[in-house]
């Protein structure tokens, strides 16, 4: 085993199924979206 193998584990157990991924990486995606265009709408208009 190498030393990466060892510390994410054997790789046999899906943390998640993909359609939980899938919602974690859109939520991921709408706050960072959100995010974004208020810091530049906020800096935009002064």
């Amino acid at each position: 085993m190498t030393a990466p193998a060892l510390a994410v584990g054997d790789g046999s157990a899906d943390l998640l199924p993909r359609w939980a991924a899938l919602l974690v990486l859109l939520g991921y995606a709408g706050v960072l979206a959100v995010v974004g265009r208020t810091t530049t709408l906020r800096r935009d208009i002064g």
